[in-house]
């Protein structure tokens, strides 16, 4: 439901300032990147549900941190550009590269938690 009224909102604003066309483009762009990125997630999830071990503990502890910290990251940036305008100019060249710099984090974070944890338990 939040996405949808998100999806609505962008494409009402869009539809005001550049027309239906631009709105419908907007609102189906919008919808795709939502629905990749949880596709995404899900089949992380998935195949880390379906692993129930240690490692996959591990592994989901890792990167929960690391969206922690990143999300924590995010909104200390959002919050340096309220305070200080100086910081903030230079911005809209470089959210290309935060945005890259944010998911290629979120998969690393993945990568190491498997590395971090044992393959599998030693056979007794």
């Amino acid at each position: 439901m939040d996405t949808a009224s998100q999806v609505a909102l962008f494409s009402l604003t869009a539809k005001s300032l550049s027309g239906w066309a631009f709105a419908a483009i907007l609102g189906v762009t919008f919808m795709l990147g939502m629905m990749s990125t949880d596709g995404v997630n899900g089949l992380w999830v998935a195949r880390l549900l379906a692993r129930a071990d240690r490692r996959a503990l591990i592994a989901s502890r890792v990167m929960g941190l690391s969206i922690a910290g990143l999300s924590l990251l995010v909104g200390s940036y959002g919050l340096a550009r309220l305070l200080f305008p100086a910081f903030a100019s230079p911005a809209p060249e470089r959210e290309l590269l935060l945005g890259c710099a944010a998911a290629a984090i979120v998969g690393l974070s993945f990568v190491i938690g498997l590395r971090l944890a044992p393959a599998r338990a030693p056979q007794t």
